[in-house]
Protein backbone atom coordinates (compact mmCIF):
# COMPACT_ATOMS: atom_id res chain seq x y z
CA UNK A 1 0.00 0.00 0.00
CA UNK A 2 1.21 3.53 -0.80
CA UNK A 3 0.17 6.64 1.15
CA UNK A 4 1.58 9.82 -0.31
CA UNK A 5 5.35 9.31 -0.29
CA UNK A 6 5.17 6.36 2.11
CA UNK A 7 5.15 2.70 1.05
CA UNK A 8 4.16 0.08 3.64
CA UNK A 9 6.98 -2.48 3.86
CA UNK A 10 5.90 -4.40 6.98
CA UNK A 11 2.56 -4.89 8.72
CA UNK A 12 3.37 -7.22 11.60
CA UNK A 13 1.03 -5.94 14.32
CA UNK A 14 3.36 -3.23 15.64
CA UNK A 15 1.86 -0.53 17.86
CA UNK A 16 2.60 3.08 18.68
CA UNK A 17 0.90 3.55 22.03
CA UNK A 18 -2.52 1.98 21.57
CA UNK A 19 -2.64 2.58 17.82
CA UNK A 20 -1.81 0.01 15.17
CA UNK A 21 1.34 0.95 13.25
CA UNK A 22 3.06 -0.18 10.09
CA UNK A 23 6.67 0.14 8.96
CA UNK A 24 6.97 2.39 5.92
CA UNK A 25 9.72 3.55 3.65
CA UNK A 26 9.55 7.13 2.42
CA UNK A 27 10.55 8.10 -1.14
CA UNK A 28 13.53 9.89 0.43
CA UNK A 29 14.73 6.55 1.87
CA UNK A 30 13.81 6.95 5.55
CA UNK A 31 12.15 3.97 7.27
CA UNK A 32 9.87 4.51 10.24
CA UNK A 33 6.75 3.26 12.02
CA UNK A 34 3.55 5.20 11.31
CA UNK A 35 0.05 4.96 12.76
CA UNK A 36 -2.08 3.31 10.05
CA UNK A 37 -5.07 5.57 10.76
CA UNK A 38 -2.99 8.69 10.08
CA UNK A 39 -1.90 7.19 6.76
CA UNK A 40 -5.45 6.25 5.74
CA UNK A 41 -6.88 9.66 6.61
CA UNK A 42 -4.06 11.50 4.83
CA UNK A 43 -2.73 13.31 7.89
CA UNK A 44 0.66 11.64 7.38
CA UNK A 45 2.01 11.68 3.82
CA UNK A 46 5.77 11.53 4.32
CA UNK A 47 8.45 11.00 6.96
CA UNK A 48 8.59 14.76 7.41
CA UNK A 49 10.58 15.55 4.29
CA UNK A 50 7.51 16.93 2.50
CA UNK A 51 7.05 19.65 5.13
CA UNK A 52 10.76 20.50 5.07
CA UNK A 53 10.74 20.80 1.28
CA UNK A 54 7.58 22.90 1.37
CA UNK A 55 9.29 25.44 3.61
CA UNK A 56 12.70 25.50 2.01
CA UNK A 57 12.33 24.42 -1.61
CA UNK A 58 13.60 27.82 -2.72
CA UNK A 59 16.46 27.72 -0.20
CA UNK A 60 15.82 31.27 0.98
CA UNK A 61 13.80 30.81 4.16
CA UNK A 62 15.38 32.93 6.86
CA UNK A 63 16.87 35.45 4.44
CA UNK A 64 15.91 39.11 4.74
CA UNK A 65 14.23 38.96 1.33
CA UNK A 66 12.07 36.02 2.45
CA UNK A 67 11.24 37.82 5.72
CA UNK A 68 10.17 40.92 3.76
CA UNK A 69 7.80 38.80 1.65
CA UNK A 70 6.53 36.93 4.71
CA UNK A 71 5.94 40.23 6.53
CA UNK A 72 3.86 41.46 3.60
CA UNK A 73 1.81 38.23 3.70
CA UNK A 74 1.33 38.62 7.47
CA UNK A 75 0.05 42.19 7.04
CA UNK A 76 -2.59 40.81 4.67
CA UNK A 77 -4.05 38.32 7.19
CA UNK A 78 -7.25 38.94 9.11
CA UNK A 79 -5.61 38.44 12.52
CA UNK A 80 -2.96 41.10 11.79
CA UNK A 81 -5.57 43.48 10.42
CA UNK A 82 -7.63 43.16 13.58
CA UNK A 83 -4.60 44.39 15.57
CA UNK A 84 -3.54 47.01 13.01
CA UNK A 85 -6.65 48.68 11.52
CA UNK A 86 -4.62 50.71 9.00
CA UNK A 87 -4.17 47.44 7.04
CA UNK A 88 -7.87 46.51 7.13
CA UNK A 89 -8.83 45.04 3.77
CA UNK A 90 -5.28 45.17 2.37
CA UNK A 91 -4.41 42.06 0.39
CA UNK A 92 -1.84 40.98 -2.19
CA UNK A 93 -1.99 39.88 -5.81
CA UNK A 94 -2.26 36.20 -6.75
CA UNK A 95 1.34 36.11 -8.02
CA UNK A 96 2.64 36.99 -4.55
CA UNK A 97 0.78 34.19 -2.77
CA UNK A 98 4.03 32.18 -2.91
CA UNK A 99 7.60 33.29 -2.42
CA UNK A 100 8.49 31.84 -5.83
CA UNK A 101 5.80 34.04 -7.41
CA UNK A 102 7.16 37.05 -5.54
CA UNK A 103 10.64 36.40 -6.92
CA UNK A 104 9.26 35.83 -10.45
CA UNK A 105 7.27 39.11 -10.33
CA UNK A 106 9.38 41.38 -8.11
CA UNK A 107 8.49 44.91 -7.10
CA UNK A 108 10.49 47.71 -8.70
CA UNK A 109 13.49 49.18 -6.94
CA UNK A 110 16.56 47.64 -5.40
CA UNK A 111 16.39 45.44 -2.33
CA UNK A 112 19.17 46.22 0.16
CA UNK A 113 19.22 43.75 3.07
CA UNK A 114 18.59 45.51 6.37
CA UNK A 115 17.70 48.82 4.75
CA UNK A 116 14.80 48.11 2.38
CA UNK A 117 11.16 47.48 3.16
CA UNK A 118 8.30 46.64 0.85
CA UNK A 119 6.09 49.72 0.66
CA UNK A 120 2.82 50.31 -1.13
CA UNK A 121 2.73 53.35 -3.40
CA UNK A 122 1.16 56.17 -1.43
CA UNK A 123 0.71 53.65 1.40
CA UNK A 124 -2.68 52.74 -0.09
CA UNK A 125 -4.12 49.85 -2.10
CA UNK A 126 -3.06 46.22 -2.25
CA UNK A 127 0.41 44.71 -2.62
CA UNK A 128 1.31 43.93 -6.24
CA UNK A 129 4.24 44.51 -8.62
CA UNK A 130 2.46 47.64 -9.89
CA UNK A 131 1.54 49.05 -6.45
CA UNK A 132 4.61 48.25 -4.34
CA UNK A 133 8.30 49.06 -4.42
CA UNK A 134 11.44 48.72 -2.34
CA UNK A 135 12.02 51.82 -0.23
CA UNK A 136 14.13 52.65 2.81
CA UNK A 137 12.67 52.31 6.30
CA UNK A 138 12.72 56.07 6.78
CA UNK A 139 10.92 56.66 3.46
CA UNK A 140 8.30 54.12 4.52
CA UNK A 141 7.80 55.85 7.88
CA UNK A 142 7.57 59.23 6.21
CA UNK A 143 4.99 57.92 3.72
CA UNK A 144 2.94 56.29 6.48
CA UNK A 145 3.05 59.51 8.50
CA UNK A 146 1.32 61.43 5.71
CA UNK A 147 -1.94 59.95 7.01
CA UNK A 148 -1.55 62.11 10.13
CA UNK A 149 -1.43 65.89 10.07
CA UNK A 150 -1.25 68.74 12.55
CA UNK A 151 -2.68 71.59 10.52
CA UNK A 152 -0.99 71.34 7.13
CA UNK A 153 2.19 69.70 8.47
CA UNK A 154 2.88 65.97 8.66
CA UNK A 155 2.39 65.02 12.31
CA UNK A 156 5.64 63.05 12.46
CA UNK A 157 7.57 66.20 11.49
CA UNK A 158 5.82 68.09 14.30
CA UNK A 159 6.58 65.28 16.75
CA UNK A 160 10.27 65.18 15.81
CA UNK A 161 10.57 68.97 16.14
CA UNK A 162 9.04 68.64 19.64
CA UNK A 163 11.57 66.01 20.67
CA UNK A 164 9.10 63.12 20.38
CA UNK A 165 10.73 60.18 18.63
CA UNK A 166 9.16 58.26 15.79
CA UNK A 167 8.52 55.12 17.86
CA UNK A 168 6.91 57.14 20.67
CA UNK A 169 4.72 58.98 18.16
CA UNK A 170 3.46 55.75 16.54
CA UNK A 171 2.95 54.06 19.90
CA UNK A 172 0.70 56.95 20.89
CA UNK A 173 -1.22 56.67 17.61
CA UNK A 174 -1.60 52.92 18.20
CA UNK A 175 -3.05 53.67 21.63
CA UNK A 176 -5.69 55.92 20.11
CA UNK A 177 -4.18 59.37 20.63
CA UNK A 178 -5.10 62.05 18.11
CA UNK A 179 -2.31 63.04 15.74
CA UNK A 180 -2.20 66.48 17.38
CA UNK A 181 -1.80 65.07 20.91
CA UNK A 182 0.69 62.41 19.81
CA UNK A 183 2.85 65.05 18.12
CA UNK A 184 2.64 67.85 20.67
CA UNK A 185 2.32 66.33 24.16
CA UNK A 186 5.79 66.29 25.74
CA UNK A 187 7.24 62.91 26.66
CA UNK A 188 6.40 62.00 30.26
CA UNK A 189 3.20 64.06 30.22
CA UNK A 190 -0.13 62.29 30.48
CA UNK A 191 -2.64 63.02 27.77
CA UNK A 192 -5.56 65.23 28.82
CA UNK A 193 -8.78 63.23 29.18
Amino acid sequence: MIYGRLTVIADDGARLGRARAVLCQCECGNKKLFVIGNLRYGTTRSCGCLAIEGHTRHGMKGTKLYRAWHGMRTRCTTSHQARTPSYLGVTHCAEWATFEGFIAHPPPGIFVAGESVLGRIGDVGDYSPTNARWITKSENSREASTRYFVGDIAALDVALSNGIGQSAFYERIRRGWSAHDAATTPIGTKRAA
